[in-house]
């Protein structure tokens, strides 16, 4: 009969090497702090300070990440805000040109048609067709024609102002709701990083236990062992107490003297 070769064994699945949720939650947190500008914020310093070195993680473990967390503000809309009002006060400016345009230009006219008139006292001359012609008198920019004509450009230009701070208004309200919603969701989902990882190191695992126990058991021994010199060092004074015998025996010698 011929020999049955032993089967050969299966290798050995590599060891997959043990994830340090430590570091895996130091860089969640400096990524979303890098997104959301917080890398200054108080509670991020301290976090990503004990989480990289180990120290204070129980004192951090007291703060409630949902609480304390930095909550992150729209600051790309600065710019759009400063512009919006910066549009809307001059607009508001605006409004009220072409009322002064028009009663300086009454004014103009009225001093060119008295003028006109102290100049050609036997001519009849409509005041409104002296303002609207000039006669050589009224400059052309300060007629009812140009200055009516500036007014409906003013009139426009607010109203587009309007239109435009309207838009930028909304589009900006839009985008801080939008922002708002999208960072409430990544805030939740960090402090719910940061409370599993407070809560995984708080529950007592058998590496940790088995830690525990060699530290108490050591503690144990070493007690013990203080009490052992402790008893021969109480056990060696007491002998060297004088018994009754000899207290007696001295106080005889004392007696006789």
């Amino acid at each position: 009969m011929s020999e049955i070769s032993p089967r050969p064994k299966a290798p050995k699945a590599p060891k997959t090497p043990k994830i340090d949720q430590a570091s895996l939650l130091l860089d969640e947190v400096n990524a979303w702090a890098l997104t959301n500008g917080q890398l200054n914020d108080p509670y991020i310093r301290e976090l990503t300070k004990a989480l990289s070195t180990g120290e204070d993680l129980i004192a951090i473990a007291e703060f409630n990440p949902l609480d304390t967390l930095p909550r992150p503000t729209l600051k790309t809309g600065a710019r759009s805000l400063s512009l919006s009002n910066t549009l809307s006060i001059f607009r508001n400016v605006l409004v009220f040109l072409p009322v002064a345009l028009t009663w300086i230009a009454i004014s103009k006219s009225t001093t060119a048609f008295a003028a006109y008139t102290e100049a050609n006292k036997g001519s009849v001359v409509n005041f409104l067709e002296f303002w609207q012609n000039g006669y050589g008198v009224l400059p052309k920019s300060w007629t009812i024609g140009e200055v009516a004509f500036l007014d409906f450009m003013i009139i426009i230009t607010v109203i587009a102002l309007t239109l435009i701070t309207a838009f930028m208004n909304k589009s900006r309200v839009a985008k801080q709701k939008a922002f708002a919603a999208q960072a409430s969701i990544g805030r939740l989902e960090l402090a719910i990083s940061i409370n599993k990882f407070f809560v995984a190191a708080r529950t007592p695992t058998t590496t940790s236990i088995n830690q525990t126990t060699a530290a108490t058991v050591a503690s144990l021994n070493a007690a013990v062992r203080n009490l052992g010199a402790a008893s021969k060092d109480a056990l060696t004074k007491i002998r060297e107490i004088p018994s009754n015998k000899q207290v007696l025996a001295e106080l005889k010698k004392m007696n006789k003297k």
